[in-house]
């Protein structure tokens, strides 16, 4: 079985990178989910995009 993967805290610049691209509802679905996921697993606040 493979080792549990070590997340580390993102800096402020890749926090704020992160956000960016949820708020915006970056047009890339992959680039979203990953960025919405990095954000969840890390522990920031999570703001969806306007609807």
């Amino acid at each position: 079985m493979a080792e549990p993967v070590r997340v580390r805290r993102p800096t402020d610049q890749e926090g704020q990178k992160l956000q960016q691209i949820v708020r915006r509802g970056s047009t890339s679905t992959v680039r979203y989910r990953r960025a919405s996921a990095t954000q969840w697993y890390s522990g920031l606040p999570f703001t969806p995009p306007p609807s």
